[in-house]
């Protein structure tokens, strides 16, 4: 009896051990877009359950955008659900109540199997934990292993770059890029 209770707890400790995490969120695919700033053109980031990393920027300090796809690790994957967990994006304001004219604006669109919730913010004075999560995931490109892409890659997202206002009422024009 005593060797079948010992069997039986080696048993549960394995098993504990070896049980993945499951994630509340349950996340299936998140996109990030940004405006640019006085540096760049602004970026589009997609990452799914699958590893699979979409990206529509400048990489290592190319002149111009191209598309780019690539894979993540699970354990980025990982990191971005905890991540998501710790923002409490459930309680999350959808929009920023900050204007500040002139500064990069974010776009987050989270995709879980319940459904999809996009958010929206300015980076300017105000920070808060779905800014500071946008600006983490910006980043993100590097941790994945991108190609340039064949073709051009459909995201979601919708905020870049807004084009230029019309100029006929303007005195002064700005200069050509």
């Amino acid at each position: 009896m005593k060797h079948c209770i010992a069997a039986l707890f080696i048993i549960l400790i394995f098993e504990g051990c070896t049980k993945t995490q499951s994630h509340q969120n349950q996340i299936t695919k998140i996109e990030l877009s940004r405006t640019g700033g006085e540096s760049d053109d602004g970026a589009i980031i997609s990452i799914d359950s699958n590893l699979i990393c979409n990206y529509y920027g400048r990489l290592d300090n190319s002149k111009s955008e191209h598309y780019y796809s690539g894979k993540i690790t699970a354990a980025f994957w990982d990191t971005l659900n905890k991540r998501v967990e710790q923002t409490k994006f459930k309680s999350a304001s959808l929009n920023s109540n900050s204007h500040v004219s002139d500064s990069e604006e974010f776009e987050l669109i989270i995709h879980s199997k319940t459904g999809k919730n996009r958010f929206l913010r300015i980076w300017g004075r105000e920070s808060d934990p779905v800014l500071e999560f946008m600006i983490w995931l910006n980043g993100a490109y590097k941790k994945a292993k991108l190609t340039k892409a064949a073709d051009s890659i459909k995201f979601e997202a919708v905020i870049r770059n807004p084009p230029m206002p019309k100029l006929d009422h303007v005195l002064f024009l700005p200069p050509k890029p």
